[in-house]
C-alpha cells in the first residue's frame, strides 16, 4: 500500500484547497480579503439590537358610549376571532374599557411588516358590519425594533418652567427632524401654546349666542381650503379660501352671530388669553446620585428633591441606519444650537444607545481578536509553528470575508451577529487544521 498523499482520492474541499494552495494569487486574495474586512467594520451600520422582524399590530377600535362590558362582548371578542385566524399569528392580546377597545395581534418571529399590516386591514373590512353601528373605524399601529428611541436630549432649567422650556427648544426638534436618517422626532414635557377661549354665560345669554355658537364658528372659521381656478390668457391662478387664525386678536374679532341688529364678536362675550395648556402631566430631570432621591417619602415634592423642570426630544431612526453615526451628529447639531438659547437652560444626554452600541462593537471586535490569537499560541505550543500559522491566517480571512457580505447584503452589526462569530472560531479552527 502507498503512503503517498496523492492517492486519496479528493473531494470538493480537497481540490478547491488545493487549487489555493498551489495558486500565487492566494496571499493577494487573502490581503484583500482583510481589507474588505476592515473597511466593512468601518461602514457597516451598529446598532444595539439585531433586525429581527416580530410585527406586532395595536387595534384601537373608539366605541362611544358602550361600557367596558358591552365592548368586550360586542367589539373586542368579534375583532379577535377574525385577526387569530389569519396566517402567521402568534399571540392576540386585549383590552376593553369604557367607549373603547384595544387589540394586540402579534406576528410570529420572521414575518414580513408590510403583508402582516395588510392581512390585518383586510380583515377588518370584511367584519365591518359585525361590528356595531356606533363603532368609529378603527385605527391601526404597527411597532417594530426601529420604534425604540435609540437617543433621547433633555433640556433642564432651575430658572424656567416648562412652558418657557418648549418654546425655546422646539426649534431644535423641528429643525432635526429633517434628518433623512430619522422616521420620527417627538417632544416629551412641556406645555404647548394654546388660545384659550373662556365663556361669560351671562354676556353670552344677554346677546343671545351659545357656546356652540361659538365653538362652531371657531371650527368653520379656522379652515383654509381650494375654491377653484381662475385664469387670463397667459396664467393660471389658484384660489383658495384661507381662514386660519393667526393670534389673539383674530379670535376676539370673530363674529359668530347678529342679535338686534348688532354683530356679536368672540370677545364681547368670551375672555380670550394666549398662553400654556391645561395642566395634565409634569416633567422633571433628577440626577441620579443625588442623595436626596433615596428619602423620598410620601410627602416629598419636586421642590425638595431639587427637580428641574425638563423637556426631552427623543429621536427614533430608519431602518438600517448607523446609530453611532447619526447619534453623535444630532448631539452636535444639539451642542451648536444649546450655545444660542439661554445659558440657564442645559442640555443632558438620558440616553445614548450609539454611544453604548459603538463601544459594545469594539468590545466585541477587541474580544474576537484576543480570541484569534488565544487559539494561534495555544496550537503553537501543542501542535507547532506551522499549524499556528495557518490558522493565525485562515481565521482573520474567514472572519473579513463575513463580514465583508455582511455590508453587501445590508445587515447591520449587533451584539448578536458579533457573539455568533466569536462562537463560530472554533469552527474555524478544525476546519484549518
Amino acid at each position: 500500500m502507498s503512503n503517498n498523499h496523492n492517492d486519496f482520492k479528493k473531494g470538493i474541499a480537497g481540490k478547491i484547497a488545493e487549487a489555493f494552495a498551489n495558486s500565487k494569487l492566494t496571499p493577494v486574495i487573502a490581503v484583500v480579503s482583510i481589507l474588505l474586512g476592515i473597511g466593512s467594520v468601518i461602514l457597516t451600520p451598529k446598532e444595539e439590537e439585531p433586525q429581527i422582524s416580530v410585527p406586532m399590530v395595536d387595534i384601537l377600535t373608539p366605541v362611544p358610549g358602550y361600557e367596558a362590558e358591552e365592548v368586550e362582548r360586542r367589539v373586542t371578542e368579534v375583532i379577535e376571532r377574525a385577526v387569530w385566524g389569519l396566517d402567521g399569528v402568534e399571540y392576540v392580546y386585549s383590552g376593553s374599557r369604557p367607549h373603547g377597545s384595544l387589540v394586540t395581534v402579534r406576528f410570529k418571529v420572521g414575518e414580513p411588516m408590510e403583508p402582516s399590516l395588510v392581512k390585518v386591514h383586510h380583515k377588518l373590512l370584511t367584519i365591518k358590519n359585525e361590528l356595531p353601528a356606533e363603532a368609529m373605524p378603527s385605527q391601526v399601529k404597527s411597532f417594530s425594533i426601529d420604534d425604540v428611541p435609540f437617543l433621547t436630549l433633555t433640556f433642564h432649567s432651575k430658572k424656567r418652567n416648562d412652558h418657557e422650556l418648549r418654546l425655546l427648544v422646539s426649534p431644535l426638534a423641528r429643525e432635526l427632524s429633517s434628518t433623512p436618517e430619522l422616521s420620527r422626532v417627538d417632544m416629551l414635557g412641556g406645555r404647548k401654546k394654546v388660545v384659550r377661549v373662556i365663556v361669560d354665560p351671562a354676556k353670552a345669554a344677554s346677546r343671545g349666542v351659545s357656546i356652540s355658537d361659538i365653538h362652531y364658528n371657531l371650527k368653520m372659521n379656522h379652515f383654509s381650503a381650494p375654491a377653484g381656478k381662475n385664469w387670463n390668457e397667459s396664467e393660471v391662478f389658484d384660489v383658495e379660501i384661507h381662514g386660519r387664525l393667526s393670534n389673539v386678536n383674530e379670535v376676539k374679532g370673530l363674529a359668530v352671530g347678529q342679535r338686534g341688529g348688532a354683530v356679536v364678536r368672540v370677545g364681547d362675550v368670551a375672555t380670550v388669553t394666549e398662553g400654556p395648556e391645561e395642566r395634565t402631566k409634569v416633567s422633571y430631570l433628577l440626577k441620579k446620585d443625588d442623595s436626596k432621591i433615596h428619602q423620598v417619602s410620601g410627602n416629598t415634592s419636586a421642590k425638595d428633591l431639587e427637580a428641574e423642570p425638563a423637556v426631552s426630544i427623543v429621536f427614533t431612526k430608519r431602518k438600517g441606519a448607523n446609530v453611532v453615526i447619526l447619534a453623535s451628529d444630532l448631539i452636535e447639531r444639539a451642542q451648536v444650537f444649546s450655545k444660542t438659547i439661554p445659558d440657564d437652560i442645559t442640555m443632558t444626554v438620558t440616553r445614548d444607545y450609539g454611544k453604548t452600541s459603538g463601544e459594545k462593537s469594539m468590545e466585541l471586535i477587541e474580544h474576537l481578536v484576543i480570541a484569534t490569537v488565544s487559539v494561534a499560541i495555544l496550537i503553537a505550543i501543542a501542535m507547532g509553528w506551522r499549524s499556528s500559522l495557518i490558522v493565525s491566517i485562515a481565521i482573520p480571512v474567514t472572519l473579513a470575508l463575513t463580514l465583508a457580505i455582511y455590508y453587501f447584503m445590508g445587515y447591520t452589526l449587533n451584539r448578536v451577529t458579533l457573539f455568533a462569530l466569536i462562537f463560530s472560531i472554533g469552527i474555524l479552527v478544525d476546519d484549518a487544521i
